[in-house]
């Protein structure tokens, strides 16, 4: 176990050191937009003219939603999350926990997924639809994102401590904390698309990642190895989103959305095969922890999954 510990802090450390962290640049960029001034969906922004939330803007007259920070902040938190437990060093460890046990974190996993994003929704829908709260929330503009953003990431590594000392009660109230603080920045969503695009893109969602999810179960390949190639894939496609903000082209924006919704595909596949196999092998943490662990890595997928796929097929206001 110190072995499994070790490699866990070292994928901890590459990610989130003061030097190399991916997406403190992105976020300190100083509010500059990665598709410059035209926009891929427009150059007209839903918050210019006439201001949304009973005629208060909160962001200053500017769309949050069209720079990348949504994109490539819950893209850090899917690396977080998926270098959180070292799956190769669990799996032929000690005796299979049993086809029940298996049934049981598999199928609380999705239960634990749709609980979550049950709060996001309703969290958002609140917030949208009261002008007081997002003038309070988002009363400094982009540096609210930023503090935001920044709790949900000390959130998920939160979490991730949690579920690696095998404290299943900590774990699920930072991960319900985690969902609800997501439903405050996926707020601006509802006033930047219009309400049908949101509906239909998030069926979709749905569709995609259920079929999936249901490859990644029911595949008899071991999908492990694919881990490390859709880590290395997500740390690309965030690298080039960086890149992007100072060469603004919407032609590479869009390849690298296609390349973020074919990487989330993915992870949502291996997830689930990676579930399975923590199910049936004996990694020294409880039933919940894992159901837990897997809960969170699916909420991300779904999570990323659709905002790549708003970006491509969402109507704006």
């Amino acid at each position: 176990m110190s072995d499994y510990y070790e490699n866990q802090d070292q994928n901890n450390n590459q990610l989130y050191n003061n030097g190399q962290n991916p997406f403190r640049d992105q976020l300190m960029n100083g509010g500059q937009s990665p598709y410059g001034e035209q926009s891929s969906y427009g150059s007209q922004s839903p918050y210019g003219g006439q201001p949304q939330a009973g005629g208060q803007n909160p962001y200053g007259g500017q769309n949050p939603y069209g720079d990348s920070y949504y994109d490539q902040m819950y893209g850090a938190q899917q690396a977080q999350m998926q270098s959180g437990l070292n799956l190769n060093g669990a799996v032929g460890q000690g005796a299979a926990l049993g086809f029940e046990a298996l049934n049981s974190v598999l199928g609380r996993s999705f239960l634990y997924m749709f609980i979550a994003l049950l709060l996001t929704g309703i969290t958002s829908v609140i917030v949208a639809s009261s002008p007081a709260l997002l003038t309070a929330i988002f009363a400094s503009g982009r540096f609210s994102l930023l503090i935001i953003f920044g709790l949900e990431i000390g959130i998920v590594i939160a979490c991730t401590a949690a579920m690696k000392s095998n404290n299943a009660t900590l774990s699920a109230i930072l991960f319900a904390a985690y969902s609800i603080i997501n439903g405050l920045t996926f707020s601006v969503i509802f006033l930047a698309f219009q309400l049908s695009s949101i509906i239909n893109v998030f069926f979709t969602t749905a569709l995609v990642f259920g079929i999936m999810a249901f490859l990644g179960g029911v595949t008899k390949r071991d999908l492990t190895k694919l881990g490390n190639i859709l880590l290395a894939g997500l740390i690309g496609i965030i690298i080039g989103s960086v890149i992007n903000i100072f060469v603004g082209s919407s032609g590479a924006d869009f390849i690298i959305t296609i390349l973020g919704v074919v990487i989330f595909m993915g992870f949502t596949a291996y997830d689930v095969n990676k579930i399975i196999k923590l199910s049936n092998s004996y990694t020294g943490l409880s039933t919940n922890v894992i159901a837990l662990y897997g809960a969170m890595q699916l909420y991300l997928d779904f999570i990323n999954l659709f905002l790549k796929l708003l970006r491509l097929f969402g109507k704006r206001k």
